[in-house]
């Protein structure tokens, strides 16, 4: 059997097509056989056989049982006693592999297996693991470790309710690696770096995420190990000490054991003092933890940490990661008093030993500037890369310093800065240290919010400006160049009417010449900076004149080089200078979807590349709102952007990311046009089939420019169609699948369906054109009003049926009464809710609808409505008073009245008849969820005025930063910890969520979602004079019956109601008087 496998393995990889899938289609038929997962572990079991056909029989092994492991997945015959067979098989041939690769292929495997076996199905799993890392055999002990971090990686991330079995593992496996680490933390041959760190890997995952819930455990021994190995000196290759063999190349060295044992040992450090280590940041779980740590641990660690740093301070070789990590927990240091108090007489090394030589420029850095310019740009701008660069630390470093030990630290690093700038200035030209120059530089920019925030050291930085910076412009070192382009960036919020805006004017001229500068680096740094300043005061009579130039500067630095943050400059110019450049829209938006369509080439899997993309079409938008004043110039876009916009629709599975910013375009484009253009009625058909096809998640997005073609001219839209079916069928069909299948949460798209439903019933008041399509809407109404989630849903659901009231009573009536349970029931539940229907276009819709029932035909109404037309006639003065303050509030008139108050309080008066057998009756659990939003609001209140506080106190520093003594309080950790505790609601089920909000008469759903802030949907109804359109009502039924009706509707109305009337019958006399503007 193995030959045969052996034989099929090779020829899926042959060259000839034929033969491939042949191949291919013996080994599904062979796979599927029983024994198959026997028979290839023991191929790859076989040391004889040729690597290369192992790892392929690895790959197949490990693919095939991710797809088909689990009891729920049977495409593998695979019986229970095969498993255990295939199950110890795979840990016996882990234990003797050396090959990394097929190893790492095995422990994959391995971890597969126990997310499904593990611990139940599974049970010698961990003894056999423990049992060899007892092991006298190396390989089997490490081989057996490695078993074990994958295992234990798998609950890495877990929640507290899922992660015994990590618990479990920890309390019988710790015991057997501090055994090991202590015989082998004496040791200097690599096999010993190995093991020691994959025993930190397996400590790591077990307390990355949270501490392990056991007993027994000795957490302190590990803090020993770790300062020990952070401890050991590592000599070079040629001093002949132990460890032998370090690499002498800096690549090869941070992969060497021993280097990648210290990055593992800095890294539990670091994560332990961030995130266990302070009691201010610790939870009630981990309190008596942090604060033992604060007290006792910190202070061992702290040791070892500066040794290391010292260490690299004379000279000699640490790692980037280790070297960032020793700074990032120096830092952390900073924050608590045992800890500042034992940094506090070496500030003086720290920063200039330790901090600044980090800040200055490297080899690295320069060679890169100069021979791949375009890579230090992308560099220079990589978030992943600042996050993972020493520099960064340094920076964090200096400014946690200066702002939390101002008193301290300042006195240190500003003289020692001024020095160094001295010393340049004082130098000859061929004998300047431009390297430390560039510190010194680094170190003012990262500081300069602190100075200029303190009314001591503000005063210093325009003439730093003026003496160390601005001349840089022209310096002849192209590296100080970029450096003083970047530096701006840093100062951005300094007053820059000082000097008569003199520096100002010198740092404008030097940015827009670096727009020219032959060094491209010098040029995008430029760029980026010049963003900051455009709003500043007195750039403006500078840069309009040249706008043009400044903006074709932009596209070519664009066309060399991508880079985001250059297309963030020029997406903020296009917003502060929309108006001035107008007249460069066409060509701009050509070239940026030029742009987009070289990134989108690039394929998905270039992340920098879809970057760049997505911002291509926020620059494209920017300009869209830039304009939107302008329909002429609007016009002129719309040809270009279409076909772009199309595009992304039709190949929406493929290019799905980019669906938010062509969505808002349209919404753009429809409701600042004149009208609805041709070609964007060719996009319409497009958005509703994407929409029911893929785009469902993207319904709150989607319905704002499909109200506004519905609201805007819904002649075309009742008439138009997309591949043979017409626009209001898709919609009714999108509605209807939304209605049935919504997992969003409160049921927000269902809410948005249904206001795209509303929206939609409205507009055809005028034609009458839906007739046919009400009793499908009716029924998805009914039928929905069964199983609504939230009363916000209920309210937009009910807004449905009175929709349809408004656009034909007579007609909603008839449908309705088909059933004779529907109307008490209905109309019981639609008076229930009245008292949650706060928004205007909701008071809009209960005043027009309850209007069309007054004047419906008689005989059309059922009883409950008819035993309800004082309560109806009296509920339509009290929304329409509602209405009318609103106004008043939004117009500024904003009057004292009492009765505005709750609604006017009790809205009894309503005869809910048929309530007993409501089949749309809300249960009880519904019945109370009001109530219970009610006290989630108020403990979202209390949560976020404790929340303030802690902000309002972190934010405040001292003057001149904390005492020794103080811990401080630091506001991003603050953040940090709210957001943790946050999760940690969620996690457990007391969270309250998030709540849908509404603007402009619709939903509009979360915070951060701006499509219907940027371009509000304005409903037909929301611009009508509902109650010019109620004494319309009035006066119809006054000459239907001669007035009986209305007078036995006043009649039953109180003295105060009586006031409220002719208070509105006089506005709208008023009204009628004033001539329109």
């Amino acid at each position: 059997m193995e030959a045969i496998l052996e034989s099929i393995l090779i020829n899926t990889y042959n060259p000839d097509a034929g033969l491939r899938a042949q191949a291919e289609q013996a080994l599904n038929q062979f796979l599927v056989a029983p024994g198959a997962l026997v028979a290839l572990l023991n191929f790859i079991g076989n040391v004889n056989n040729h690597r290369e056909l192992r790892q392929a029989t690895g790959i197949v092994i490990k693919n095939k049982m991710r797809d088909y492991w689990s009891d729920e997945k049977t495409q593998f015959v695979t019986t229970a006693e095969e498993k255990e067979i295939v199950k110890a098989r795979l840990i016996d041939i882990l234990l003797v592999e050396t090959d990394n690769s097929i190893r790492g292929i095995l422990v994959e495997a391995i971890r597969i297996v126990s997310e499904t076996d593990f611990p139940d199905k599974w049970p010698a799993l961990m003894p056999t693991i423990l049992a060899h890392i007892q092991s006298s055999d190396v390989l089997k002990m490490y081989n057996a470790l490695l078993a074990l971090r994958k295992v234990a990686k798998r609950y890495e991330y877990k929640s507290k309710s899922d992660r015994q079995p990590l618990n479990d593992i920890v309390q019988v496996s710790f015991p057997y690696l501090q055994q090991l680490m202590t015989v082998v933390i004496t040791h200097n041959s690599i096999e010993a770096a190995q093991v020691m760190k994959m025993c930190l890997k397996i400590f790591w995952s077990a307390t990355m995420y949270q501490l392990p819930q056991v007993s027994g455990v000795d957490v302190n021994f590990w803090f020993q190990m770790i300062a020990q190995v952070l401890d050991k000196v590592l000599p070079e290759a040629s001093e002949g000490i132990e460890p032998l063999g370090q690499p002498t190349d800096v690549e090869e060295r941070a992969t060497w054991p021993w280097w990648k044992l210290k990055k593992w040992a800095a890294r539990i450090a670091s994560q332990f003092i961030q995130r266990y280590g302070n009691p201010r940041h610790a939870d009630k779980a981990n309190m008596q933890f942090a604060q033992f740590f604060r007290s006792h641990t910190a202070a061992q660690l702290l040791a070892p940490i500066m040794n290391t740093l010292a260490h690299r301070a004379k000279g000699h070789f640490i790692t980037d990661d280790v070297h960032r990590m020793c700074i990032g927990y120096v830092t952390s240091c900073v924050e608590m008093s045992p800890t500042y108090k034992i940094l506090k007489p070496h500030l003086s090394f720290i920063v200039t030993s330790i901090a600044f030589p980090t800040l200055c420029l490297t080899d690295t850095d320069l060679s890169l500037f100069q021979d791949e310019p375009v890579e230090f740009v992308r560099k220079v701008h990589d978030p992943l890369g600042d996050w993972l660069s020493p520099l960064i630390a340094a920076t964090n470093l200096l400014q946690m310093l200066a702002r939390y030990r101002q008193k301290d630290t300042l006195p240190v690093v500003l003289p020692y800065v001024q020095n160094v700038l001295v010393e340049y200035l004082s130098a000859a030209p061929e004998a300047r240290d431009y390297r430390r120059k560039d510190g010194a530089l680094v170190a003012i920019a990262v500081l300069a919010k602190i100075l200029n925030e303190s009314p001591t050291y503000s005063a210093m930085l325009h003439p730093f400006l003026e003496t160390h910076v601005i001349p840089e412009f022209q310096s002849p070192v192209a590296f100080l160049r970029s450096r003083a382009c970047w530096v701006i960036e840093y100062f951005s919020e300094l007053d820059w009417t000082a000097n008569n805006g003199a520096t100002l004017q010198a740092v404008l001229r030097g940015l827009i010449n670096g727009l020219r500068d032959p060094a491209l680096p010098v040029q995008a740094a430029a760029a980026c900076s010049l963003r900051l300043l455009i709003a500043a005061e007195g750039a403006a009579e500078m840069l309009k004149p040249m706008l043009p130039e400044i903006i074709m500067e932009y596209f070519r630095i664009m066309e060399e080089v991508e880079n985001e943050s250059v297309l963030g400059a020029l997406q903020a110019i296009i917003l502060q200078y929309g108006e001035d450049i107008s007249g460069m829209a066409p060509m701009m938006a050509t070239k940026l979807i030029e742009l987009f369509n070289e990134y989108i080439a690039a394929g998905s899997e270039d992340e920098e590349a879809t970057f760049n993309a997505v911002q291509c079409l926020d620059t494209v938008d920017s300009i869209l709102e830039a304009v939107q004043e302008k329909p002429a110039v609007l016009a002129t876009l719309e040809p270009i952007v279409q076909p772009m916009i199309l595009k992304l629709l039709l190949e929406g599975d493929d290019l799905y990311e980019y669906i938010d910013s062509a969505v808002h375009m349209i919404s753009g484009f429809t409701y600042y046009g004149e009208g609805i253009s041709p070609h964007m009625w060719s996009l319409c058909g497009p958005l509703l089939f994407v929409l029911q096809d893929w785009a469902i998640d993207y319904i709150a997005e989607i319905m704002v420019p499909l109200l506004n073609y519905m609201s805007k001219d819904i002649g075309n839209f009742l008439v138009g169609g997309y591949e043979g079916r017409p626009f209001v069928v898709m919609v009714l069909d999108i509605v209807d699948k939304i209605f049935n299948n919504d997992e969003s949460y409160k049921g927000k798209d269902s809410g948005c369906a249904a206001t795209l439903l509303t929206c939609l019933i409205t507009s055809c008041k005028e034609s009458q054109a839906i007739h046919q399509f009400l009793p499908q809407i009716i029924t998805l109404a009914l039928t929905k009003l069964k199983e609504v989630k939230s009363a916000a849903q209920r309210t937009r659901v009910l807004e449905i049926v009175m929709a349809c009231l408004y656009y034909n009573a007579e007609a909603t009536l008839t449908v309705l009464n088909s059933d004779p349970v529907v109307p008490p029931a209905l109309f019981g539940l639609l008076f229930e809710s009245l008292k949650s229907m706060e928004r205007d276009f909701t008071q809009r819709l209960v005043v027009l609808s309850f209007s069309a029932l007054l004047s419906a035909p008689p005989a059309i109404l059922p009883e409950v409505l008819r035993n309800n037309f004082p309560a109806m006639f009296q509920q339509i003065i009290r929304e329409l008073v509602l209405i009318e303050e609103e106004a008043k509030r939004e117009h500024g008139d904003d009057e004292d009245d009492d009765d505005s108050d709750g609604k006017y309080g009790d809205y009894g008066g309503f005869d809910e008849d048929g309530e007993e057998d409501d089949p749309l009756a809300v249960d009880s659990d519904e019945d109370g969820e009001d109530e219970d939003d009610e006290g989630e609001e108020e403990e979202d209140d209390k949560d976020s005025a404790k929340a303030a506080m802690r902000r309002a106190k972190a934010l405040y520093v001292p003057d001149g930063g904390y005492d020794e003594d103080e811990d401080c309080v630091n506001a991003e950790d603050e953040s940090y910890r709210e957001a943790l505790e946050a999760m940690g609601r969620e996690e457990s089920g007391g969270g309250s969520g998030k709540r849908d909000k509404y603007s402009g008469g619709e939903l509009v759903g979360d915070d951060d979602d701006e499509s219907m802030e940027d371009f509000s949907f304005t409903s037909p109804i929301e611009n009508m004079n509902v109650v010019q359109h109620f004494l319309d009502t009035m006066t119809l039924l006054q000459q239907r019956d001669g007035g009986a009706l209305t007078t036995s509707l006043q009649a039953t109305l109180g003295e105060e109601d009586k006031l409220r009337l002719q208070e509105l019958i006089a506005t709208a006399h008023q009204r009628a008087l004033t001539p329109t503007a």
